[in-house]
């Protein structure tokens, strides 16, 4: 496994974002909502994990 934070951010993503979003959707129940919460947590990710490591559930 790579450690490198944007590697890992992108496969997280990749991996991720399809769930994530359905689930905001139902919770929100507005898919562009949805996808502006989604994307807010992939900027976070972006701003905190190379400063701070990858953390040991990157999907969550």
């Amino acid at each position: 496994m790579t450690t490198d934070p944007r590697l890992v951010i992108e496969a997280v993503w990749r991996l991720e974002a399809p769930r994530l979003i359905a689930g905001l959707t139902r919770l929100v129940r507005d898919l562009d909502q949805a996808e502006d919460l989604a994307h807010d947590a992939l900027v976070a990710a972006l701003e905190k994990w190379p400063a701070g490591g990858i953390p040991d559930n990157p999907g969550a």
